[in-house]
């Protein structure tokens, strides 16, 4: 550096006060889709906006909501506002009995109560969006939760004040205005960063579709069509995130400098959405199952996915017992099919059925007796359900034809191992538990 450039940068350094000159942005007086930048800044205002001018992300990942879509898409076209779609929530806990539905209502309600008790600590992240409902602005990034806390507030004002349990002289915010910071372009990134923070995903299948947005973002696919949800009973997400599932990582790694999730985590939720049924994950969504719950469904046919899934719900089993569950060759539902036999052996020999219950040998005597239990609670369902299509007759002349059949093809030491030996000593054993 010659000596005249120094000297006119140490002239251009006093004159500025002795500080490094910073590149200023003036700040607008109303946020402008003008604005350039990468996003989120300092130097942005943290703003009150009218609470009726922000709609949710339609593509968000994490559902908060776990109705059908054909009713979320009522409130993101205008044709609901929120206090409406809170009517129809309300109406649905009323009419249908949904433990998802409900934690998600009170975990509302208790965000409600601490956001008026307490004040709203951190600011929801929106953006200016075009093409939006009339009387719309803005969509959320970042902090839906606190924005369904606010619109509760309102509705319970009118439907239920005392479920508030904040005297109104003691309230820190208005509902009517939520504080926000307004950026230029929202990040599926800065979505999934702060979800994993606050630990605010209800079940393994919203953090995989969360995973997915955000891949699908970063690979710059394009997203459009229905968003993420459950129709029909069965979940239904852009093809852009069933494309970022099935890519995962490959070419990625930068992502996970960004977010406090390992690879091994983000992998194992995508393998979800690309091995498992939709029918499947609408199940673990509605029902907030977890991510080890359904690793041992990963691999299995749609159909033996299904039956596990129902196991699972049904009995709340916890990711250890269904694990033992979808090993165990005896829990297996049998199929009624027309010209097929009652009891279906996944081998498809007699002689399977007679040596593949034997104990596992990692498993203490309490699982191997709670595997028992479920077996029969299993079959006693199967009983219940054949009811209701023919009489007892009918099913005792059934399985006394499948009997026969099983008792003519052993021999040998196979006779002490028959479906019809093992059914008469359980029958035994039965008989000896009493009526509590």
């Amino acid at each position: 550096m010659t000596q005249g450039r120094a000297d006119r940068m140490r002239e251009n350094f006093l004159r500025q006060g002795g500080r490094p000159q910073r590149r200023t942005i003036p700040e607008p007086a109303e946020p402008s889709l003008d604005r350039d930048g990468p996003g989120k800044r300092a130097e942005e205002r943290i703003l009150s906006i009218p609470l009726d001018e922000i709609l949710p992300d339609r593509y968000q990942g994490r559902l908060r909501w776990p109705i059908e879509l054909t009713e979320i898409e009522r409130l993101y076209e205008g044709e609901w506002d929120a206090q409406d779609f809170l009517d129809y929530i309300a109406g649905r806990r009323e009419a249908e009995e949904s433990p998802a539905l409900d934690e998600a209502w009170h975990a509302s309600i208790d965000l409600a109560r601490s956001i008026l008790s307490e004040g709203q600590v951190a600011p929801i992240t929106v953006t200016p969006a075009r093409d939006l409902p009339v009387g719309y602005r803005y969509v959320i990034e970042t902090g839906e939760g606190r924005f369904w806390a606010y619109q509760m507030m309102r509705w319970l004002l009118i439907h239920g004040p005392e479920q508030l349990d904040v005297e109104l002289d003691e309230w820190r915010e208005d509902p009517a205005f939520i504080r926000a910071v307004v950026i230029t372009e929202a990040s599926r990134l800065r979505q999934v960063a702060e979800n994993e923070q606050r630990q605010s995903y209800t079940s393994a299948v919203d953090r995989a579709i969360a995973y997915a947005s955000m891949l699908a973002e970063e690979a710059e696919y394009l997203v459009n069509g229905a968003p993420p949800g459950i129709r029909n009973g069965r979940l239904e997400l852009p093809d852009a995130y069933w494309r970022a599932a099935k890519r995962g990582l490959r070419g990625r790694k930068a992502v996970l400098q960004q977010v406090p999730a390992g690879a091994r985590q983000i992998q194992r939720h995508l393998k979800l959405l690309t091995d498992l049924d939709p029918l499947v994950l609408a199940q673990a969504k509605q029902h907030g199952l977890s991510e080890a719950q359904l690793r041992p469904l990963v691999g299995k046919s749609p159909e033996e996915q299904r039956r596990l899934v129902a196991l699972i719900v049904e009995e709340g089993l916890s990711s250890r017992e269904a694990a033992a569950l979808s090993d165990d060759t005896l829990d297996e539902e049998p199929t009624l099919v027309e010209g097929e036999p009652l009891i279906e052996l996944r081998s498809g020999t007699e002689e399977d059925a007679y040596t593949s219950a034997l104990p596992r040998k990692d498993l203490t005597l309490p699982e191997e007796v709670s595997r028992l239990l479920r077996s029969l609670t299993t079959a006693a369902a199967r009983y219940e359900a054949l009811r209701k299509k023919v009489t007892d007759n009918q099913i005792l002349a059934l399985l006394e034809s499948e009997l026969r059949s099983y008792d003519e093809a052993a021999r040998g030491s196979r006779r002490a191992r028959t479906p019809r030996r093992r059914i008469q000593r359980l029958h035994t054993l039965l008989q000896e538990i009493e009526e509590p």
